[in-house]
């Protein structure tokens, strides 16, 4: 029976990592593999190689960096460190293998206590691997949450409060992950009161003080950085209606907004449901019960907190997933054998059905972007850049920073640069704000030279239109554009997707 069991569970570990590479795989399937941050963020990457090791002259005439000890390195971080030696739209694909990577291993990170040593609960992280803050481009996020998994591993072990080496590692490993995002560090310290809530529930709880002070670096590094910038807060008052209609549309786990997406997430939420009826009605004793009331945490959260709360956006479906995320965990720690081996091929069907499903989305965004890029080999490096973007695809918000990424220079669309929660940042009084345009915000972009050049005394070289069709020209912005265009630009170059236009002497 024994060897029947490990064999079992072999074959278990063998087909999770052959699905976790079919999960990879999309990612290097296509020549760019687009997602809306994904442009800022490679384009910032790169300026921060410029500023930190090329000292490039143009680029330091524009951006300085903020600083490299801002809660949200970890996408910027890993790409400055693969743009070192591979070719951009590489390193960012590296960057997204390691986001699935970390959250797949992390998982079984944890599910390395059990003590029963059974495999198959692993499965029910898949269906999550493929969420909606991936697709967008989180990179940051999701790799501190695959961090987060690991940081609780250490957090659940035993020995943690009473062995030095264990608690020194746990405090160390959740300020690097709050050096790569806040927001799973928060997941981590909620994860940590719950835990000491559970021991008291339990009668079982003795004070630790090396808990207590493990937690310190975190919160004082996290902490010091939101005092620092309390002034960027923002507050919006919160619409009763709204959590619900995020929770009941499954946003979290949906990339594209896919309708036949949304089956496989409601079987997959049905599932989970499942998972937690057997658990609470097969289980005499919970194992890890932290991790219940850590999702618990987070939904109460989920509805107290706006989606804009503090400097950051989608703060809801960063905190739903998380709810996913320890609710799988708790299930996979507490579901039996036989429920898991009958759960397993449903959790792979879906996963499969996912990828599947992504994959025409995907290879169109890839395509669009592979047209777009083409424009590079006709824009010279180191001249100052307006994109006008016309496509009306909603993740296309951030497209008109991806040709700076592989083509150096100054875009003026580069919103990191005006947030604090990024490392690079505009130099006083150049940084365009609305003196070029709303340009960044709109559809049909509008576009001015003044009062930005006579303000600045700089002057915008490139023009990059995006997905222009002549059957635009009917509104009065796009006739005021093409007027300005004409008289101060000359179009040099002109693709399926794309127009440079170049400044006229």
């Amino acid at each position: 029976m024994k060897a029947f069991f490990t064999q079992r569970n072999n074959f278990g570990h063998l087909l999770f990592w052959i699905l976790l590479a079919v999960n990879i795989y999309p990612i290097f399937s296509v020549a760019y593999f687009y997602t809306g941050d994904g442009p800022a963020h490679l384009y910032n990457a790169t300026l921060l190689n410029d500023l930190l090791f090329s000292e490039n002259p143009f680029s330091n005439h524009f951006f300085e960096i903020r600083s490299l000890f801002i809660p949200n390195m970890g996408g910027h971080a890993l790409l400055c460190f693969f743009l070192q030696f591979l070719d951009p739209a590489i390193a960012e694909k590296m960057v997204y293998a390691l986001e699935i990577l970390l959250l797949a291993v992390g998982f079984k990170s944890v599910l390395g206590l059990r003590e029963d040593g059974n495999v198959w609960p692993l499965f029910l992280i898949l269906p999550l691997l493929n969420n909606f803050c991936f697709y967008i481009g989180f990179q940051s996020f999701c790799l501190a949450l695959g961090l987060a998994l690991f940081v609780c591993r250490l957090l659940f072990d035993t020995r943690f409060g009473k062995s030095n080496r264990i608690t020194l590692a746990f405090s160390l490993l959740l300020l690097f992950t709050a050096w790569c995002h806040i927001v799973p560090a928060i997941f981590v310290l909620i994860a940590w009161f719950s835990f000491q809530l559970d021991s008291l529930l339990k009668k079982k709880y003795v004070f630790r003080v090396k808990s207590l002070i493990s937690i310190f670096p975190a919160i004082i590094f996290s902490g010091t950085f939101i005092l620092q910038n309390s002034g960027q807060n923002s507050f919006e008052t919160l619409d009763f209606l709204e959590p619900w209609k995020l929770l009941l549309s499954f946003q979290a786990l949906i990339p594209y907004n896919l309708i036949d997406q949304r089956l496989a997430v409601l079987f997959y939420t049905a599932l989970i449901l499942i998972g937690l009826i057997f658990v609470f009605i097969y289980t005499n004793e919970y194992q890890n019960r932290a991790t219940l009331l850590t999702a618990l945490f987070l939904l109460a959260l989920y509805f107290i907190l706006p989606n804009n709360f503090s400097q950051g956006g989608y703060l809801s479906i960063r905190l739903l997933l998380g709810v996913f995320v320890f609710l799988a965990v708790f299930i996979a720690f507490n579901l039996s054998l036989k429920f898991t081996l009958v759960l397993a091929p449903l959790l792979i069907a879906i996963n499969i059905a996912q990828i599947y499903q992504n994959k025409e989305e995907i290879n169109y965004l890839s395509a669009y972007a592979e047209k777009v890029l083409d424009s590079t080999q006709h824009i010279p490096p180191n001249m100052t850049m307006v994109p006008l973007v016309y496509s009306s695809h909603w993740i296309h918000y951030n497209l008109g920073l991806y040709p700076s990424a592989f083509v150096s220079g100054a875009n003026m669309d580069n919103y990191e640069a005006s947030e604090t929660e990024f490392p690079v940042r505009w130099k006083v009084n150049l940084a365009p704000d609305h003196r070029l345009g709303l340009f960044g915000s709109s559809r049909r972009p509008p576009f001015a030279l003044e009062p930005y050049e006579s303000e600045t005394g700089e002057r915008i070289d490139i023009v990059l239109r995006i997905g222009y069709e002549e059957s635009m020209t009917s509104d009065s912005t796009t006739v005021k554009t093409n007027e300005l265009l004409n008289s101060r630009f000359v179009k040099t170059a002109q693709g399926e997707k794309y127009q440079v236009w170049e400044r006229k002497e």
